[in-house]
């Protein structure tokens, strides 16, 4: 595990825009494809606004997955591929960066366990695991749609009803597929994320399943602006 801290927010996402860039050009020497995970939310806003200003060769390679959704329309203000689609992907298209065809939205149009059943499909046949993953936590330490005190299926994707964040319905990633991803760049952003991030690194603690997800990725980058963290 890596820690990046830097109390100016500013300069802390152009060095980790600029890893995440200097990463996809490292996989690109080594594989055809290279498969990422993107996930919604305030946090990581800025990280897709300056990835989105950014090019590379290395974007062609690049398969584009959600790592958790709201059970909504795609084109629905609370999707979370829909802010993905607006704020990174579409940029990088418009500039021919990146493939239309490497871009997987979820088919929300399918009930629930179908859409799950059919994304799991979708990502077993191009990626298989993820290669970089772009996690954000919440203050009860939660991870992309993984949730402290919650099963999961050995599934690829879960359903389910009961989040206890809203919306309620949401498809998600589960814990054994995320925590085979190959790097994962985590930010814990704000003072509310404090508390999250200290029980985290602290192993005193009971792990969650969010925490022992993140302890079995293999290269975990942790992003913070909490300087005083050890």
């Amino acid at each position: 595990m890596k820690i990046i801290k830097n109390k100016s927010k500013d300069d802390l996402i152009k060095s980790i825009a600029d890893l995440f860039i200097y990463s996809i050009e490292n996989l690109a020497k080594e594989q055809e494809t290279i498969s990422i995970g993107l996930v919604g939310g305030r946090s990581v806003v800025p990280l897709y606004q300056e990835l989105a200003k950014i090019n590379s060769p290395a974007w062609e390679k690049c398969h584009f997955f959600i790592v958790d959704e709201r059970y909504v329309p795609i084109d629905d203000n609370e999707s979370n591929y829909k802010l993905c689609k607006d704020i990174l992907l579409n940029p990088l298209l418009h500039r021919n960066q990146i493939q239309d065809k490497y871009i997987h939205p979820m088919r929300t149009e399918l009930s629930g366990d179908d859409t799950a059943k059919d994304y799991s499909e979708q990502f077993e046949k191009y990626a298989k695991k993820l290669d970089i993953a772009i996690l954000s936590t919440g203050e009860d330490g939660h991870v992309g749609g993984i949730f402290p005190n919650k099963e999961y299926s050995n599934n690829t994707y879960d359903y389910f009803e009961d989040s206890p964040k809203m919306p309620p319905k949401r498809i998600s990633i589960t814990p054994n597929n995320l925590s085979e991803t190959r790097i994962a760049f985590t930010l814990f952003l704000g003072e509310g994320k404090k508390d999250a991030l200290n029980k985290f690194l602290n192993k005193q603690y009971e792990r969650t399943t969010p925490q022992k997800v993140l302890d079995n990725i293999k290269d975990l980058i942790v992003v913070t602006d909490q300087i005083d963290v050890k």
